[in-house]
């Protein structure tokens, strides 16, 4: 079986297609490429989210050839921040919902205003926390922390 890249030249994005069926089929069919997916990349390949290969091209080769990267060091940490994108989403509602705290004319004790700051601190730093992944990169466990009362 083949594996594929299917690249929108026009949009410069595409997905990895590792059953071989090249589903959806690309349309209009000018205005793709399809390229054969190296053995070596087949693993990290399938951990990628479709319509995010325009964050692993780099370019094109002297024969007009896309470079795709999934293997580097900075491709894997492109890889989890992607598959992390949900886990990051639902942070940034978190954030959103305590921004009201941020507003100097809320009446609250000094102490109850230092929460809620440490709250959001530790909210602003939690996509860079260590996580016990599976096998795509995304995240077992999440646990945010707490509201302050």
């Amino acid at each position: 079986m083949k594996h594929f890249y299917a690249i929108d030249t026009v949009e410069g994005n595409g997905w990895a297609d590792l059953d071989g069926q090249l589903d959806p089929t690309p349309f209009p069919p000018e205005r793709f490429i399809v390229q054969p997916i190296p053995e070596e990349d087949k693993e990290m390949a399938s951990k990628m989210i479709a319509f995010t290969l325009d964050n692993f091209i780099n370019g094109r080769d002297e024969n007009g050839k896309y470079i795709i990267d999934v293997t580097s060091e900075e491709a894997v940490a492109k890889l989890k921040r992607l598959a992390m994108k949900d886990t990051i989403e639902e942070r940034d509602k978190l954030l959103q919902e305590s921004d009201w705290i941020e507003f100097p004319h809320v009446p609250m004790a000094d102490e109850r205003r230092e929460s809620w700051r440490v709250y959001r601190q530790v909210l602003r730093e939690f996509p860079n926390q260590e996580f016990e992944l599976d096998d795509d990169f995304r995240p077992r466990r999440v646990t945010f922390p707490e509201k302050p009362e």
